[in-house]
């Protein structure tokens, strides 16, 4: 089932545990459920869930890919008023067939990288040409939050930002485009 191993390997181990859906991470992408927030709703789904913002746009909507403890995951499409996490990818515009219908090893290498706007190291993974943040995001935007306003929040599952997302991630670095995660996914499952 390609959703279940997806989970195993981007879904980290820890902070799923309330609902018994805790991943294997075999890949070190560690996705947590950081939630998001709704204006008229509010914050939403810690523990449950994480949506990560790509940079594609759907008129009024965006593309966002979607992991929950029920073993669910993937694209799906989510009204620009929503703010979710956002995992930044290395280089410039999105090589948009990378690793699509490619055999690939499968070897997922680790780094860190340092963010000079506000002093943070974030964990990094590579995989084949893409260098992904191997952790939420955590520089604090214009209009970003942290999850029912508590710093510490912000520390354990990074900020949640709405759009626009221009200049989140630093220099060098983008949110990624829906073909990005689509390669994604292609090379860990």
């Amino acid at each position: 089932n390609a959703p279940e191993c997806l989970e195993k390997m981007l879904k980290s181990r820890n902070g799923w545990d309330m609902y018994g859906g805790g991943g294997a991470n075999y890949s070190g992408f560690s996705a947590i459920p950081a939630g998001y927030f709704v204006k008229e709703l509010g914050f939403m789904g810690i523990g449950e869930g994480t949506y990560f913002w790509s940079s594609t746009e759907h008129q009024e909507e965006a593309s966002v890919e979607f992991i929950s403890y029920k073993a669910q995951s993937g694209l799906e499409v989510m009204a620009k008023e929503f703010a979710s996490s956002v995992r930044c990818v290395e280089g410039g515009a999105s090589n948009q067939e990378q690793g699509q219908g490619q055999e690939q090893s499968r070897d997922y290498s680790l780094g860190e990288f340092y963010d000079a706007r506000d002093g943070r190291t974030y964990r990094t993974v590579t995989f084949g040409a893409q260098e992904w943040m191997a952790e939420n995001l955590n520089y604090n935007a214009a209009g970003s939050l942290c999850f029912v306003y508590l710093d510490e929040n912000c520390n354990s599952y990074g900020r949640l930002y709405g759009w626009p997302l221009d200049g989140v991630c630093p220099d060098g670095w983008h949110v990624p485009a829906e073909t990005e995660w689509r390669s994604l996914f292609v090379y860990v499952g």
